[in-house]
């Protein structure tokens, strides 16, 4: 059983580049494993990674990226915390 999908299987599906997906993995956009000297993609998580994103994403959707970027981030001290939330308050009230 193979681990998981190829290079040429998500060209064949998202139309992107070898050189473009080798990239991807170099810059960690793309998460792979070496087996038997091929790389193998996880499906889901390539789904998640070249997937379009809406123009206006659901708000599932940035509930769940706010949750993934808040599981990544480092912890901040209370002050750089409250930039953040200030530069998204700012964002936020000037859309409306």
């Amino acid at each position: 059983m193979k681990p998981g999908i190829t290079l040429r299987e998500i060209q064949a599906t998202y139309g992107f580049s070898e050189p473009t997906l080798r990239r991807y993995v170099a810059k960690g956009k793309l998460k792979a494993v070496r087996f038997g000297g091929r790389l193998y993609f996880d499906a889901e998580h390539v789904r998640e990674a070249l997937s379009p994103v809406p123009a206006r994403p659901s708000d599932d959707y940035v509930r769940e990226w706010a949750r993934k970027m808040a599981a990544e981030a480092p912890p901040l001290r209370p002050e750089q915390r409250d930039i953040i939330v200030s530069a998204f308050a700012s964002v936020i009230g000037g859309a409306r």
